[in-house]
């Protein structure tokens, strides 16, 4: 189901439910990649998203989504914990049931909000006038697990990020100066990571970038 509304204020909503039968789920065995027929599973959810320009200049745009992704009956799944290869995990040895867990690496909540205002400058000469455009973001990701709730390591907990963002558009010329921050809360957090540790007792896990600033200049010809 799907809405929408135009104007200077935007709406638009979907839900969505699909229930699937022999879904072919990836898993991970010593460190080889396999993959097997989750028997059923269950997906459903929502999304909103908006726009807003409740004055001259100001933009606001946000998002928010809602999933719930599980394994009705997943009884053949690869156990993390267990130092198997792929021979003995095809043979069972090495199952674990999975049923009523979540799908790995989704979140059952994602939002965000950014907004940023157009103001411009006139400073008498067509050269350096432009708009000063100031941009501030927020985006927040639930928990997730990168693969089964076994290996707690690479379970990510709810992290917010924050981001800034001054533009300088100069009219004349495809031209532009800004100056940002990303990560401004300084938030630690992976979106990646290496489930090893059944056959080297290791984890390895990618952290994303600490708080950072930065400027760039963009010309175009």
């Amino acid at each position: 189901m799907d809405g929408g509304i135009s104007g200077p204020l935007g709406v638009e909503a979907a839900t969505r439910r699909r229930r699937s039968t022999g879904l072919r789920a990836p898993t991970d065995v010593r460190i080889e990649r396999v993959t097997k027929n989750a028997a059923e599973a269950t997906v459903q959810g929502f999304e909103l998203e908006f726009q807003a320009i409740p004055l001259a200049g100001l933009s606001v745009n946000g998002s928010f989504g809602w999933i719930d992704a599980t394994y009705d009956s997943f009884p053949e799944a690869a156990d993390d914990l267990r130092l198997c290869n792929p021979l003995e995990f095809e043979q069972g040895l090495c199952n674990r049931d999975r049923s009523g867990e979540g799908f790995d690496r989704v979140p059952r909540l994602e939002s965000s909000l950014i907004a940023q205002y157009a103001y411009p400058i006139e400073l008498g000469s067509d050269v350096f006038d432009g708009t000063l455009i100031p941009q501030v973001s927020w985006s927040y990701r639930d928990s997730f697990h990168l693969f089964s709730y076994q290996v707690r390591p690479l379970i990510q907990h709810g992290f917010h990020l924050f981001n800034a963002r001054l533009t300088y558009e100069f009219f004349e010329s495809s031209m532009y100066f800004a100056l940002w921050g990303k990560n401004l809360s300084d938030e630690l957090y992976f979106n990646e990571g290496t489930p090893i540790q059944s056959s080297f007792g290791s984890i390895t896990r990618y952290f994303s970038p600490p708080r950072t600033f930065g400027a760039e200049v963009s010309y175009t010809f």
